[in-house]
């Protein structure tokens, strides 16, 4: 297949309709021509008029154009999106993270190429920090999951997060290695947690007794699961977008 150069802003602005003597690569790497351009193929959005066609074209082809890469250097086709460049359903959403935390962290920029993955998301982190788990046990769902996933990106943010919200540093350590903790209720989140992920779900009716008689019911057995769900999503994200850490997070950076 012959390989086309990557549009840029630039070129873009040199496009005119009519001209489709050579194809040209929009930042999804799908070969398009420059009257897709201007229809607004190229870019799924609704016929809005040449314009505005074609300035969203040049707003996704240059500075936010911005890549994740795996470790080899090859480009992965998933931009790290911010406010401006974001698709307008999620816009609004990036702004209000960037005025709560101070900056729109990757893993937030990558998801936002998909509308409804950056919702689903948000949605599910809502509703389990409104989880009825005790202090902390969000945290070791968190973390129990994204270890044994081997999720290096969520493992350092929610390390940050633990060590900034109070958890003890010997826990959060613990936690990291996968090592059982000292407080036999937080214990039992972290072994049940373990357990649903190991197990695929298939959790045998022993480790939920367990669990339920270190002081559980059945909502928060519910609840683990949302936490479970929610960080399948965000560890699978990373892995395939190779999405690089924020500096933000970077003391808390784990190797596994």
């Amino acid at each position: 297949m012959t390989s086309w150069p990557a549009i840029s802003a630039e070129q873009l602005r040199g496009v005119k309709p009519g001209d489709s003597t050579w194809p040209r690569t929009v930042p999804c790497g799908r070969v398009v021509r420059p009257e897709e351009v201007w229809s607004g193929r190229a870019t799924g959005v609704r016929r809005r008029g040449r314009r505005a066609n074609l300035e969203r074209m040049i707003q996704v082809a240059g500075a936010d154009r911005r890549r994740t890469r795996d470790e080899k250097g090859r480009s992965m086709e998933f931009t790290i999106h911010d406010e401006r460049s974001a698709p307008a359903e999620v816009g609004p959403a990036l702004t209000e993270i960037r005025k709560r935390l101070g900056f729109v962290p990757n893993l937030y920029g990558v998801m936002a190429e998909s509308p409804e993955a950056l919702n689903a998301y948000l949605a599910l982190s809502k509703q389990f920090r409104n989880s009825s788990l005790p202090t902390g046990g969000q945290d070791i769902v968190w973390l129990t999951v994204s270890r044994l996933n081997a999720c290096r990106y969520c493992m350092a943010v929610h390390s940050t997060n633990a060590l900034r919200s109070g958890l003890d540093a010997e826990v959060v350590a613990a936690l990291r290695e996968g090592v059982p903790l000292a407080d036999p209720q937080l214990e039992a989140i972290r072994r049940f947690t373990q357990t649903v992920v190991v197990e695929q779900g298939n959790v045998p009716d022993e480790e939920v007794q367990q669990f339920l008689s270190s002081g559980f019911a059945q909502r928060q057995v519910l609840d683990v699961m949302v936490g479970v769900a929610m960080k399948t999503l965000s560890n699978y994200v990373n892995h395939l977008a190779h999405t690089p850490l924020d500096d933000a997070f970077m003391a808390q950076a784990w190797v596994g």
